[in-house]
């Protein structure tokens, strides 16, 4: 039972170990631009590999490359990554001697209970052997004995069979290892911009009162942006009704000047028609008296 419980817990971790060989073929975050990036796209990254699906992310590469991450977006800097990573690989390292520590358990409980097993048949074999009946009892007590070294030839076959799938379960998880360290590095070593400041605390300071003046000045650059905005969104609306009105203005002007000539050019031809009937009136008047 202990044998089969330890070979399904490596059959089990073998499987996942070679399940995450798949995510190598994954672009798992953006290449890295030319110039760098800035230590403030680690969160962005971060947002990245959380979008990817869950049997992925648990997984050695996305988990270290999840703790860098987190690492430089905390501390804010890329300064320290290397250091780092190699306390990554180590933890890992750890954390990969700590997963079998169930197997080692039954690897080394197996031959103790052979070994118990040989124990126990030996003293029930002896306790059935009888002097006085030693022609009849000696066949049975041999057969026990037989059994009860088979315990121990059967507990050291087992525990050999398993350390073997052990070692071989050990040497895939060290090669992905291998490889997860390589493509983390790949992936994060000189991405980010670095500004030197581990070893001056002075330029430390400086570097974050910069940032802050950065800040500040750009905060008042949008709220510069804004008033400047809502100027010119003002001085728009009030040109437009300006606007508006010199047309009302220049359209009623037009209207009473175009009707006020209007009129005049009929008057004119009124009295000019009147005029004529006039002379012409007067004209046949004359004629009649002659």
């Amino acid at each position: 039972a202990l044998f089969f419980v330890g070979l399904a817990a490596l059959i089990m971790r073998l499987l996942a170990l070679t399940a995450q060989f798949a995510s190598f073929q994954r672009e798992l975050i953006e290449p890295i631009p030319v110039g760098g990036q800035s230590v403030s796209d680690a969160e962005r990254l971060l947002a990245d590999l959380a979008l990817l699906p869950e049997y992925i992310r648990r997984g050695y590469l996305v988990n270290r490359l999840a703790q860098a991450l987190e690492y430089i977006r905390r501390k804010d800097s890329a300064d320290q990554l290397e250091p780092q990573l190699r306390h990554l690989e180590e933890a890992d390292a750890i954390s990969l001697s700590g997963g079998y520590a169930m197997v080692r358990i039954i690897v080394w409980a197996i031959p103790i209970l052979g070994f118990l097993g040989t124990v126990i048949g030996i003293t029930l074999a002896i306790a059935q052997l009888s002097p006085d009946a030693l022609e009849h009892s000696l066949p049975e007590v041999t057969s026990k004995l037989g059994l009860a070294f088979d315990t121990t030839a059967l507990a050291l076959a087992l525990s050999i069979v398993l350390m073997f799938v052990k070692f071989c379960v050990e040497r895939v998880e060290d090669r992905l290892l291998t490889k997860v360290d390589a493509r983390v590095a790949e992936e994060l070593v000189g991405r980010f911009q670095q500004t030197g400041t581990s070893g001056d605390p002075n330029v430390a300071t400086v570097r974050v009162m910069g940032e802050q003046v950065v800040q500040a000045v750009e905060a008042m650059a949008a709220r510069q942006a804004q008033v400047w905005k809502s100027t010119i969104d003002e001085t728009h609306e009030q040109w437009a009704h300006a606007t508006a009105s010199a047309g009302e203005v220049l359209e009623h002007a037009l209207s009473s000047a175009v009707q006020e000539n209007c009129d005049r050019h009929a008057q004119a031809l009124t009295d000019g028609a009147r005029a004529h009937i006039d002379n012409r009136a007067e004209a046949t008047m004359h004629v009649v008296d002659q």
